[in-house]
């Protein structure tokens, strides 16, 4: 008989990608710390690491551990899920720590059939800088009030188990593909229910590495789902950068006025990151361009890799 109720997946990836070990050791003590006996704690190994299978067997051996070699972000997710014992499934990334009644908070909703699927409220620990990256990454969180979301954080959120293997994440040239797998959820009637109780936070990113990936993210979500209104903007080509970052840059301003209070900013640093959103997103345009160049990125930036459009 099956007693597990949920499953908390806990990827690896970012870990591997560069992220601080230290920090995927917290999250994973964390989560241990909070979880009752009903629950299980799974892992994904996408590199077989024994520096992984290593620390499982000697810090925390209740860690199921799923190899996933070769697969990347998303899609070791979704293997994880079909291995998973619970009736749940709730995610969090290994550069991510959550809040006291984080899981709980996740699975209220899924518990009572309010919701499907769920968002938590994640944002990048840190001062007034971090607060800028939390809204040029997460701004689709504010306000932060309970509702339906268009996109979620796939390092926060929850699933009936089922309804996740039902309608996937789908396929396509992203890293992560949230926001594709948000808006399907969306379209069939089953949007992602945001939870702001259910709060992480998030390690601070490496500041090109990751404008240059939402920059080419900006494009790519576009090719990837032509439902999206700003997908008609594709057929200018390169010419359509400057609509792509204004967009961007309409919904910073937006996003951190709805969001202020929320991110701790006084009427001063309000002001100012108004005026610097503009300068950052300036960075992005060096991921767009790559999108539209296309070709291998590897090691480029930071060590990040995507594929370019799509031939």
């Amino acid at each position: 008989m099956n007693d597990c109720e949920f499953s908390v997946i806990l990827e690896s990836f970012t870990s591997a990608e560069g992220g601080d070990r230290d920090r995927f050791r917290t999250s994973l003590r964390t989560i241990l710390g909070m979880l009752p006996d009903n629950a299980e704690v799974l892992v994904t190994d996408v590199y077989q690491s024994e520096e992984l299978v290593t620390l499982l067997a000697n810090e925390f051996p209740s860690v199921r551990r799923v190899s996933v070699v070769g697969l990347g972000y998303d899609d070791a997710k979704i293997s994880a899920a079909t291995a998973a014992r619970g009736q749940f499934v709730l995610y969090l990334d290994g550069d991510c720590v959550p809040e006291p009644g984080w899981h709980e908070h996740l699975l209220a909703p899924l518990r009572s059939g309010e919701a499907v699927a769920c968002g938590g409220y994640t944002r990048y620990e840190g001062g007034f800088l971090s607060a800028m990256m939390s809204v040029m990454d997460f701004g689709f969180f504010y306000p932060l009030t309970r509702r339906s979301l268009a996109c979620y954080a796939s390092n926060n959120c929850g699933f009936l188990r089922t309804t996740y293997l039902d309608v996937p994440v789908p396929d396509a040239d992203l890293r992560c593909r949230c926001f594709y797998h948000a808006q399907c959820l969306l379209r069939r009637g089953t949007p992602v229910l945001l939870i702001p109780e259910a709060r992480v936070l998030h390690e601070a990113q490496p500041f090109l590495r990751e404008r240059s990936r939402q920059g080419y993210d900006s494009i790519a979500a576009a090719w990837a789902d032509p439902a999206l209104p700003e997908a008609r903007w594709l057929k200018f080509g390169i010419f359509s950068l400057p609509l792509f970052y204004c967009m961007n840059v309409l919904n910073d301003w937006k996003r951190v006025c709805a969001g202020r209070k929320d991110l701790g900013l006084g009427p001063v640093q309000l002001l100012l990151a108004l005026l610097l959103f503009p300068v950052y997103r300036l960075v992005e345009v060096l991921g767009m361009i790559r999108a539209f160049v296309g070709g291998s990125a590897k090691d480029g930036w930071g060590g990040f890799e995507f594929s370019g459009h799509p031939k």
